[in-house]
């Protein structure tokens, strides 16, 4: 995702919230995307728990990585191979 604003940000959770199902809770650092209002408006109406990592602790960040990392190379996939799929 080359454009990180907060509704970008959304859309791509929104989309692997619907392919994936909706976690407890999602780590990520403190980025202003993920800090804004309409960010924590969006967690707080999908009941999902938001916790960020320790500001300025990068190494206590890993989880949250580890997820963007992981979120990341599924959006690739997903745009590789988009309309290559039968939907229903």
């Amino acid at each position: 995702m080359k454009i990180t604003t907060t509704r970008k940000t959304i859309e791509c959770l929104r989309d692997s919230f619907a392919r994936f199902g909706l976690p407890r809770v999602l780590a990520s650092n403190n980025g202003s995307q993920f800090t804004s209002y309409e960010f924590q408006r969006f967690m707080q109406r999908n009941g999902v728990k938001h916790k960020t990592s320790a500001p300025f602790k990068p190494s206590s960040n890993g989880q949250a990585e580890s997820y963007v990392a992981t979120l990341k190379q599924s959006l690739r996939t997903m745009h590789k191979y988009e309309g290559t799929i039968n939907r229903n």
